[in-house]
């Protein structure tokens, strides 16, 4: 097949996607891919890239548009970073050659970063297989930047809703999001539950931590649904003297409120924050970790009912899991049988929890990780996902 794949982030940004299209092509098939400048988990634009516009990275084709980049998490930053690849990659598909025979598109946030997917698949009169990450309308009510119900949430729940009517296939991330289109939405398109493989990545560095303490990572965005102050405020309630660690990496809105946290419990020889750090580097102390954690606010919403990609990357690991998370989430936890799971998310079950699981013999942890693991080998394993995605893309591909 000759694959267009649209997607604002790819290498040498650490997403999923970029193994994904590099499996592709190791498959045989002919990929081209129409991105965006680097520069999530970048000051910026790196370097050698500011200029760097058409490449080949393993025999992958790579198109790059313009962007604003995302130099801090500030409104006006993102909104411009997300306007700039909805602008230029919709011109941009007018200088593609071609020909192609089937689109995949993957819907990060916001979901205008996919219209150029759409306007791709008409030009060349093929299919757009668009994978779902995230629900729009839902999300933006999720972390309370639009109101539901408001004018602007019936502007974009309209937007959105072309968006996925224009596309021929959606492939859902997690289970629950039939629901949504089915409800909410209310699509005709087909529909097909297909996790997103997990991140996983070779680590760097060697990640070690004190091995008297019972070390917990958490990795991944700090922001409004992460719950990472109330890990904080769940390790404050334990008693004095308990040996648990808490590692935080990763940025994000709520990051200054959990370093204020920090400092008015106290626990600033209990907590490190690291902040954002190369994915490989963090893998390590991954690998070294007593447990690690997957935590969503759960409030109902369709958006808490997520399948997050961290806790597909948790299982990868092999580790004990820390679970504060409801919906999908919760139920392949509860599946797995290898986590300790807050009734609540409060910082005092979470408390609980925390002392459950620092309480448990180390051969119980070992079951436990291995318990993980083999959920992962079973359900998620990357070549299993990846023969599912081949086979959607050849069943939509263009015949010659």
């Amino acid at each position: 097949m000759r694959i267009l794949v649209v997607s604002q982030y790819f290498y040498p940004e650490n997403f999923a996607i970029n193994e994904m299209v590099f499996d592709l092509r190791k498959r045989g098939h002919h990929v081209e891919v129409l991105t965006g400048q680097p520069n999530y988990g970048f000051q910026g634009i790196p370097e050698g890239y500011e200029n760097v516009f058409e490449q080949e990275v393993n025999g992958v084709l790579i198109h790059r548009v313009k962007i604003h980049p995302r130099k801090s998490s500030s409104m006006k930053d993102l909104l411009l970073n997300y306007y700039s690849f909805w602008h230029n990659a919709k011109k941009a598909v007018r200088k593609l050659k071609g020909p192609f025979d089937v689109v995949y598109s993957m819907s990060f946030s916001p979901l205008i970063g996919v219209v150029s997917a759409n306007k791709a698949a008409k030009r060349f009169g093929i299919k757009n297989v668009l994978h779902v990450l995230d629900l729009w309308p839902a999300s933006p009510v999720a972390v309370g930047a639009v109101k539901e119900g408001s004018l602007f949430y019936r502007f974009l729940y309209r937007w959105s809703r072309r968006i996925y009517e224009k596309a021929d296939m959606l492939l859902l991330s997690s289970p629950s999001f039939e629901d949504y289109f089915k409800n909410v939405i209310k699509t005709d398109r087909p529909l097909m539950y297909l996790a997103q493989p997990a991140l996983a990545v070779s680590p760097i560095g060697e990640g070690k931590m004190d091995e008297q303490d019972f070390n917990i990572v958490y990795s991944g965005n700090i922001g409004n649904l992460q719950l990472v102050e109330n890990l904080v405020q769940g390790l404050s309630l334990l008693p004095m003297g308990n040996n648990i660690h808490l590692h935080l990496f990763g940025g994000g809105s709520r990051l200054a409120e959990v370093r204020k946290t920090v400092i008015e419990k106290g626990l600033s020889d209990k907590v490190t924050i690291y902040g954002r750090v190369d994915t490989r580097a963090v893998s390590s102390y991954q690998g070294h970790a007593d447990a690690l954690v997957v935590s969503l606010h759960d409030d109902g919403s369709p958006v808490s009912e997520t399948l997050p990609n961290k806790l597909l990357t948790s299982l990868y690991h092999g580790k004990p899991i820390l679970g504060v998370i409801g919906g999908d989430g919760r139920k392949v936890l509860e599946d797995a049988k290898g986590s300790v799971l807050s009734e609540s998310e409060s910082p005092s079950d979470i408390s609980k929890a925390m002392a459950t699981l620092s309480s448990l013999s180390k051969e119980d942890r070992e079951k436990m990780g291995k318990a993980n693991r083999l959920y992962y080998d079973t359900h998620f394993e990357f070549s299993k996902l990846m023969d599912e995605l081949e086979n959607v893309l050849s069943k939509f591909a263009k015949k010659d």
